[in-house]
């Protein structure tokens, strides 16, 4: 995704923030998953940016988990892995 595809009321009607506070979110999201994957492991095959767009539509536009995995090209019994991670990622970074 680029941001600046988007006009800034329309980033925050799909997404539910501004660009700003994504990017934070995506900076403390990225983080995680360096730390996660610095001794390897499997990935599951999305990025930070979108493990975050995932989350943010599901919670924003109420996407379902199936149109998600077919609009992001994964498994549909990941979807709600990431979304998981996603949100307790970002809570527990306060």
């Amino acid at each position: 995704m680029n941001k600046e595809e988007y006009k800034d009321e329309d980033f925050r009607t799909i997404f539910g923030v501004n660009k700003i506070t994504f990017d934070e979110m995506l900076k403390v999201l990225e983080k995680q998953y360096e730390e996660d994957h610095k001794y390897g492991g499997r990935k599951d095959g999305a990025s930070p940016i979108e493990r975050l767009e995932i989350t943010l539509k599901y919670l924003r536009q109420y996407m379902s988990q199936r149109y998600l995995a077919k609009e992001y090209k994964i498994a549909k019994s990941c979807i709600s892995g990431i979304i998981e991670w996603t949100t307790k990622t970002i809570v527990k970074d306060g």
